[in-house]
């Protein structure tokens, strides 16, 4: 587990830094197509973004102290508002790892690498696999 410790820094850190500065890029489709006014619905998207962005701040910062089951909760919250992208899902298969659920880990590092495959994912999929069978070598 130690082991292990540095090479998760060295890769969770830049994908905390994308999460985050990910966060602060107003998606293609939310600017306003028409000067007539802001949309009822407008106000509520940026309620909800400001909101999501904070939480992942939070889950990220609880993810660095090692809190994962805090982690995790505070992602939950974040997903009532918004759909988890593939940087918080990253974080929350982490964390299930973490917490020693490898069987959760791997179906979500699974999924991740299936909908878009890094080394991030592939990882993620080579530990726990490796976790829930030592004798696992790869694929």
């Amino acid at each position: 587990m130690r082991s292990i410790r540095p090479f998760l820094r060295s890769i969770l850190t830049p994908l905390i830094f994308l999460c985050v500065g990910l966060l602060a890029v107003n998606p293609a489709g939310a600017q306003s197509r028409s000067n007539a006014g802001p949309r009822p619905n407008q106000a509520d998207r940026a309620t909800n973004s400001a909101l999501a962005s904070q939480l992942s701040e939070k889950a990220l910062a609880l993810f660095q102290d090692g809190k994962y089951r805090e982690t995790i909760a505070t992602l939950d919250q974040r997903a009532s508002v918004t759909r988890e992208d593939q940087g918080m899902g990253l974080i929350r298969a982490w964390s299930l790892y973490h917490l020693g659920r490898y069987d959760l880990s791997l179906r979500l590092f699974t999924d991740l690498d299936r909908r878009q495959s890094t080394k991030d994912t592939q990882y993620g999929v080579y530990y726990s696999r490796r976790k829930l069978n030592p004798t696992h070598i790869g694929d």
